[in-house]
């Protein structure tokens, strides 16, 4: 919360739930997911954020996907 400098963030398999105005204030643009989008329904991210889902396999299917690069989130292009 309150910090311009930061444009994304990492989250965790664990984290089961976040509320509404977890990146409010902040320079967060991006959110990389550590799973599936199914297996985070607890989490809220406002519309103005980019979610990714890490995918380590190229994805079959269009949607948000990232994987790591030189241990860097790398999104996957659209299929």
């Amino acid at each position: 919360y309150d910090c311009d400098a930061l444009e994304s963030i990492v989250l965790p398999a664990s984290m089961t739930s976040t509320t509404a105005s977890w990146s409010s204030n902040s320079g967060i643009r991006s959110v990389y997911v550590s799973g599936a989008k199914e297996d985070f329904g607890g989490l809220k991210f406002s519309s103005a954020l980019d979610v990714y889902y890490l995918c380590e396999e190229e994805p079959i299917t269009d949607g948000m996907f990232w994987h790591e690069v030189g241990g860097e989130p790398a999104v996957w292009p659209m299929v």
